[in-house]
């Protein structure tokens, strides 16, 4: 059964494009050195397969995970603090 998890890592490497993304993406803040903190709304079966997804894109996401929550499916973040346009 699809979910919909919420997902939160530290990238480091801000090169990334969101045009390469296939999922809802939003940069909630900065770390040191060009990191970014990044916060993603993806639908899988499982929460593997949604690092999967975030792993085409942004290698060694998991890694540097800070939260994952899952939620049913379709569900999205509160809009006043997460714009539903696509941003990274």
């Amino acid at each position: 059964m699809m979910k919909t998890y919420w997902l939160s890592w530290n990238d480091l490497d801000p090169e990334i494009t969101v045009s390469a993304v296939n999922f809802l993406v939003w940069c909630t803040g900065h770390g040191g050195s060009d990191e970014e903190i990044l916060c993603a709304c993806v639908d899988a079966e499982t929460e593997d397969q949604a690092w999967e997804q975030v792993e085409a894109v942004y290698t060694n996401a998991r890694r540097h995970s800070r939260f994952t929550v899952e939620h049913v499916f379709g569900w999205r973040p509160p809009t006043d603090r997460f714009p539903m346009e696509n941003k990274s």
